[in-house]
């Protein structure tokens, strides 16, 4: 794999090799994984402001929820949804 480097303050750096200790895994794999948290916490926070903004509008609102619906359906459709 490919790397580089970044500057980091000597804090950051001394709280990653912490982390990377503790964990006992590589700092790399520390930064890694703290990034996709980041990158999936920034999703949920998004998805949670797409949906309040979504219900600032009543008829949008309305038919995300009747769309909702039909698709719930599909639960029960007889198949087994643990495979």
């Amino acid at each position: 794999m490919n790397s580089t480097t970044i500057r980091i303050g000597t804090d950051l750096h001394t709280e990653l090799k912490l982390l990377a200790k503790t964990m006992k895994i590589s700092m790399q794999s520390v930064m890694e994984q703290a990034i996709k948290d980041y990158q999936n916490k920034l999703y949920w926070q998004n998805m949670d402001a797409a949906y309040n903004k979504l219900r600032e509008d009543p008829k949008a609102w309305e038919k995300m929820k009747n769309e909702q619906n039909l698709w719930e359906g599909t639960l029960n459709d007889g198949f087994d949804s643990h495979i």
